[in-house]
Parts: structure tokens; C-alpha cells; sequence
């Protein structure tokens, strides 16, 4: 860590006297105002100060990581042209024809052709890499009244004989990859003082090559590699369906460099200082091209390319959080209303640092300690890769009601990456969006402790739980569900098989609140699983309860949703169960499971109350049979005392009333004996919070002092 850091670092200095370029307004763009072409398109980047930027515009854009995927990311770079000079020679790359059914677009391509050719004689040639045949009549219609007829197609090979004859040649989105002597022949022709012009849409060819990534894999990517030029997967998005338009021009467009963004912003903040928080909130036209260069920041990060830039995009990141510590450093809230832009902008660098691919714990130790994070923040963020961006306003409860349950999730199964409590951060969806590598869920800016309410069906229970740790249980079991059962066949078809069964009808499901009508689930299917996590939560013995209880009058569905979600938590055969009241704090322990040889789930046991499960011959739950233990002897069994009846007093959540001993009994087979000796040594050095039903001294860890207990126990019945 130190010397990844250390070389970040070391490069402020340099970095911060390079300016950035200043071009001239560029010939290509004479008398041209903007440029138009049919949606969708796909943003360019460059890298390098070779490039000069030409022409981006439109209203939003989506930077995905694979096409289909929309987060959005704010409004840059959005480049559509660009151009540099190649040696002796000119190179101007496209994302689209930009045919001249538009009066700027045709003075475009006049001033593009003329810019190009720059005085060399020959024709214009045309090739799409080898399909020329194909679109002839494309190139025909859209081309030739701009360009005259002084033009030839290139059938086959692009080689010198052609080349020597040629003053511009445009490859128009090639879709097949040129060959080694094809490429070495273009560019060393470029270098000599050719005009080449390559139109390449990333979107277009990432649909029809799906898998393959264009920034790297385009015909025109590979073409063009160590120019600094690539189109990328993203679509740009318009405010027009069918038409989208591109006026910013010339200095204004971003190459979508993060060094050159980056250098940008350290020019602001020298420029402005400590006032610049309070400028992005009154100067629109400011705010607006600050934003747009830590979305360049964010962009390259999503899609994992930095071409030939000096800096990868986290070292960019680094450079900017030790130019302006004070902007950036994460230690207090912005709370006053004319500051947001300012904590927006700062966890929009944190997120794009950690999408950076420098995500190892001991870079994440060395930035937790830069900011000053102690207690769950800090755990979250180190143990859990897990980013709280909320204006650093998150209070240490809430940071430890989430960990607590995301302890406890199987981290490859829960890839969550950043967790926003929106409303912290100006109430609003930001312009400049969070979004990012990964997983992100947002949570109410609640106080645990501050409201609750009750997760099961009226007349069952009455237990309430709070409303935070429901939430956020429930957000973060979304993640649970999209990156662990949609990703998997086998349990993507068993979730939709329990969600066909259980149908329209409310009572056929765990959760039937009077706001879920019939057919909710069946039209919001995304909410389903997420929707149990509300109870398991709460109380997951009092979920196993609920469907024990639908069970016995003929709804196997909510068993079999309830078996399904623990299965989903488990880890071989054991289970956390968890606790929550109205104050806000969530207990787990570890339940055991009994399996068959199909893998099924045949018992869980919970503290003193254990759960066996009998199957039919179609697979589906035939019975739920409950023991549960009455170690009082007052003829109520405990898991009634302390859960329905608020008679018996729990305050560990282990499912035993306090003061019974039987909880020496591991493994609860009646009897404390080798089996939970052996449990016990298989989960010696942990901490309680990770085996709590070994935990027999109460020491915090599983070690000599739960060994002796067991021993001076050994024999004794439960």
C-alpha cells in the first residue's frame, strides 16, 4: 500500500504544473454550430494531449459496463469528435457519419475532408474493413455529394499500392479487424502525411458482439492502439427518442482523459480556494464543468480504461485529494445548504477511487485513516469494501445496525459496494450521480431507535422492529438477490417456481401486509425475497413461526419461502438468525441446519427450539414439526415466553431464557457429549459475533474458557 501511495503521490508535483492544453478554434469546425445524428449513439475517449477535442453535446448520458446496463453518470465526456495530428499526417475520429441531411453537418464533413487532405493529392478511399461490397450503396447516398467523386472504395487489402494513390481515407465502422501489415501500412502512410478519418461506434458493435469489450476489442480500438483513441459500450442518451444533437464544441468538450480532468480540477481549486464549496452552489456554468470532469474521473474508472495516460484514473484521484485536503478530506459534514456540491463532488471522488481497482485492504486501512474512521464505518469500509456515502452525517448506529447484518452475509454473495442515505446529501437524486462498479442500495436517513413498525401480519405477532434495520436489511438483501440467486440458474428457477406457486393470493406469502393487494408480488417480483429480509430481521424464529402456523392450514408456500431464504443465508449447515426490536440494535446467532442427500433443509434447530421438516414425494413441504424447550418447567415452552408472550426474559437473543444452563448443549441432541466438542474446536479463535453459541464463558472469543465449560459439563443432560 505504502508504495502505490507514495507513487501517487510523488506525482502531484509534476502533474500539478502541467496546464491543460488550449486549443485554437479548430478549421474542422468553421461555421459549424452543432452536429446531429439518429439515436442511440456512443461517446469517444482520447487520451493524451495530442487530442483535441472537437465536438459532444446532449442532454445525460449512461456509461455502461456492458450494454444493457444503465447507471447513469453524468454528462461527460459525451465526445463525439475529435482529432490530432499523426507524424506528418492528421488522424479525426467519428462516433457516427454524421451525414449531410443537416447544413451543419455537411459543412462538418466539407471542413473535415479539406483539414484531412491538407493539400495532399489522391483520392478519397473508402473501406469498412473488407465488407465494402456490402454498404456501397450506403457510402453512395451519404457521402459523395459532399465529397465530390474523387473518391474509390478499397476492395480487399488496405496496403501501400493503395494507400500511395490516397489523400483521405475513411474507414467507415469497420466491424472485422484490420491485419498487422494492413495497420502498419496505415499508419506509417498517416505519418507520412496521410488524412485518415475512422468513424467507430462502441454501442453499435458491442451489441453485435456481445461479451466483447469495444474499448479494447473495436476494430478501430485495435487500429488505433497507442494513439490514445477508443469508443466505448455507453450509449449517450438525448432528450429526443429519435434525434440526438451535439453543440458543445472546441475548448468546452472533454477528451475523457483522467489526467486532464484532473488537472482541471486542481487549476479550480487553486484558482477559486476554500470559497469554491460556496461557488458551485450560485454559479451554474461552474458547477456544471465541475461536474462534468470528476464524471471523466468516474467514467474511466466504470469502464476500466486509462489508455496511455500517465496516471491511472486512482492516481488522478489520489493527486486531486492531496491538492485540495480540505474539499475532499472526509472528516466533517457539509451541512449548511450552500455546500452540497461540495459533498456530492467529494463522494463521487471516494467512489471513483475505490472503482479504481485499488480496493485491498491495505489500501482501504490507509484511507480509512486518512478520513479518520473509527468503530463499523471503519469496518465496513476496510472489512467489507463497503463505501457509506452520506456527507459523512451517518450516525455510528446506523453504520453498526448495517454491519451487523451485512457481518453475516457471505461477502461473494452480497457485492455490495456503496451505500447512499440520499437525504444527506441534499434531499434530491444528484446530478452528478454516485453510481458506480458493483452494487449500491440506498437507506432512509433514520435514527435506529426513532420509528418501527410491524413486519408481520396483524393478529399474528405483535412484534415491532425498527424501521432502519428493516430497511436496510431489505436493500441490501436486493443485492443478495441480484448477484447470488438471478446469477445462478438453478436458484434463479427456484425462486421463480416458489413465486408462481404461491400466486395472487396475499396469504400465500411470508410478508401480507394490508398495503400488498392481491398479485403485489406477481407485479413487483423484485421485491419478493427482499421482502422476508423485513422479518428475518425482526425475528427470524418468529418467520419460521408464521409459516409453521400458514402450514397448518394447508399454505405450504410461506415454509417453503422461509426455507428458501435461510438456505440462500446459509454456509454448509448453519444459518445467522437475527433479532430485532424498536431499539434499533441487531442481535444474531447461529442456527443449525439438518440436511438430506438431496441438500434439502430436514431441521433447524434454534436455541432450545428445534424445527424438523418432512417432504412429499413432489418435493414440496408436507410437515413442520416443533421441540421446544421449557427449561423453567412452568409449562410454557420458552420460545412462546420470549417471543409471543414478552413472559420470559432473552436479552443475548439465543433463543434460551436467561438463567437456563442448557445452552452448554452446542449441538442440541440433549446431551453435552463429544459432538459439541467438536463443534466447538471447529470454531476455535473466532469471535462470539461469529459463533456466538460457543461463546459458554462470555468472553468474547471461542477459547480455553468455553473448553473448560463444557468439560465441567460434560454428560449432563440438557
Amino acid at each position: 500500500m505504502s508504495n502505490l501511495y507514495n507513487q501517487f503521490c510523488a506525482c502531484v508535483a509534476g502533474l500539478l504544473a502541467i496546464a491543460a492544453p488550449a486549443y485554437a478554434q479548430h478549421p474542422v469546425l468553421s461555421q459549424v454550430s452543432s452536429l446531429s445524428a439518429p439515436a442511440p449513439t456512443s461517446p469517444l475517449i482520447a487520451f493524451g494531449e495530442g487530442w483535441t477535442p472537437l465536438v459532444a453535446g446532449g442532454d445525460g448520458a449512461k456509461f455502461a459496463r456492458a450494454v444493457g446496463d444503465d447507471p447513469r453518470l453524468g454528462e461527460a465526456p459525451q465526445l463525439v469528435a475529435v482529432a490530432r495530428q499523426w507524424g506528418n499526417g492528421r488522424i479525426l475520429c467519428t462516433n457516427h457519419p454524421f451525414t449531410d441531411n443537416i447544413a451543419s453537418n455537411r459543412r462538418f464533413h466539407i471542413n473535415a475532408h479539406a483539414w484531412l487532405r491538407n493539400g495532399r493529392p489522391g483520392f478519397i478511399r473508402w473501406t469498412t474493413s473488407h465488407a465494402e461490397q456490402q454498404a456501397l450503396g450506403y457510402f453512395l447516398i451519404d457521402f459523395a455529394p459532399t465529397i465530390g467523386q474523387s473518391w474509390l472504395p478499397v476492395i480487399g487489402p488496405v496496403g501501400t499500392p493503395e494507400l500511395s494513390v490516397t489523400g483521405v481515407l475513411y474507414i467507415d465502422d469497420p466491424n472485422s479487424a484490420f491485419s498487422a501489415a494492413e495497420r502498419t501500412a496505415i499508419l506509417n502512410w498517416v505519418a507520412g502525411g496521410g488524412g485518415l478519418w475512422v468513424n467507430a461506434s462502441g454501442y453499435r458493435w458491442g451489441v453485435e458482439h456481445p461479451g466483447l469489450a469495444p474499448e479494447t476489442e473495436h476494430p478501430a480500438a485495435k487500429l488505433l492502439a497507442g494513439t490514445g483513441f477508443t469508443p466505448v459500450r455507453a450509449t449517450i442518451r438525448s432528450g429526443n427518442d429519435e434525434i440526438s444533437s451535439f453543440d458543445i464544441l472546441g475548448n468546452a468538450a472533454l477528451t475523457g482523459d483522467p489526467v486532464e480532468a484532473m488537472e482541471e480540477l486542481v487549476a479550480m481549486h487553486q484558482q477559486y480556494g476554500a470559497p469554491l464549496a460556496a461557488l458551485l452552489e450560485t454559479d451554474i456554468a461552474l458547477r456544471r464543468r465541475f461536474d462534468a470532469l470528476h464524471s471523466v474521473l468516474a467514467y474511466s474508472c466504470i469502464l476500466g480504461i486509462t489508455g496511455d495516460a500517465p496516471l491511472t484514473a486512482a492516481g488522478a484521484c489520489v493527486s486531486l485529494y492531496n491538492a485540495s485536503l480540505d474539499f475532499y478530506g472526509h472528516v466533517q459534514n457539509y451541512q449548511s445548504v450552500d455546500r452540497l456540491g461540495a459533498a456530492l463532488a467529494r463522494e463521487r471522488l471516494w467512489r471513483t477511487y475505490i472503482d479504481s481497482g485499488y480496493d485491498d485492504a491495505g489500501v482501504r486501512t490507509q484511507l480509512a485513516k486518512l478520513a479518520g474512521w473509527s468503530g463499523a464505518r471503519r469496518t465496513l469500509f476496510v472489512e467489507r469494501n463497503l463505501l457509506l456515502l452520506d456527507n459523512q452525517r451517518s450516525t455510528s448506529a446506523q453504520a453498526e445496525c448495517t454491519l451487523a447484518w451485512l457481518s453475516r452475509m457471505p461477502a461473494e454473495r452480497v457485492p455490495l459496494r456503496a451505500l447512499t442515505i440520499l437525504e444527506y446529501l441534499g434531499g434530491e437524486q444528484p446530478a452528478l450521480s454516485l453510481d458506480g462498479k458493483g452494487y449500491k442500495v440506498n437507506v432512509f436517513g433514520v435514527a435506529p431507535g426513532a420509528y418501527s413498525e410491524q413486519p408481520f401480519p396483524i393478529g399474528f405477532s405483535g412484534w415491532r422492529s425498527d424501521l432502519f434495520a428493516q430497511v436496510a436489511a431489505h436493500e441490501i438483501t436486493h443485492v443478495l438477490d441480484s448477484a447470488y440467486i438471478e446469477a445462478n440458474p438453478e436458484r434463479r428457477a427456484r425462486r421463480a417456481a416458489l413465486l408462481a406457486d404461491a400466486g395472487n393470493d396475499p396469504q400465500n406469502f411470508l410478508r401480507n401486509l394490508p398495503q400488498f393487494p392481491s398479485g403485489w408480488f406477481q407485479q413487483n417480483p423484485l421485491e419478493f425475497i427482499a421482502s422476508i429480509a423485513n422479518q428475518w430481521v425482526a425475528e427470524s424464529q418468529i418467520c419460521l413461526q408464521l409459516g409453521r402456523e400458514k402450514l397448518g392450514f394447508g399454505r405450504r408456500q410461506p415454509m417453503e419461502q422461509a426455507l428458501f431464504f435461510a438456505d440462500m443465508l446459509s454456509t454448509g449447515n448453519t444459518v445467522p438468525f437475527f433479532r430485532c426490536g424498536t431499539s434499533g440494535v441487531i442481535q444474531s446467532r447461529t442456527a443449525t441446519l439438518g440436511r438430506d442427500a438431496q441438500g434439502r433443509i430436514t431441521s433447524i434447530t434454534d436455541g432450545g427450539v428445534r424445527l424438523d421438516i418432512v417432504y412429499d414425494a413432489q418435493g414440496h413441504v408436507a410437515s413442520a414439526t416443533q421441540t421446544a424447550q421449557d427449561c423453567d418447567g412452568d409449562g410454557v415452552v420458552d420460545v412462546n415466553e420470549i417471543l409471543f408472550l414478552g413472559t420470559g426474559a432473552d436479552i443475548d437473543a439465543n433463543m434460551r431464557l436467561d438463567g437456563c444452563t442448557s445452552f452448554i448443549d452446542i449441538d442440541q441432541n440433549g446431551v453435552v457429549d463429544a459432538g459439541d466438542l467438536g463443534w466447538l474446536l471447529s470454531r476455535w479463535g473466532l469471535l462470539a459475533k461469529e459463533a456466538p453459541e460457543c461463546d459458554l464463558d462470555g468472553d468474547g472469543v471461542i477459547g480455553p474458557g468455553d473448553l473448560a465449560t463444557l468439560l465441567s459439563n460434560w454428560g449432563g443432560a440438557a
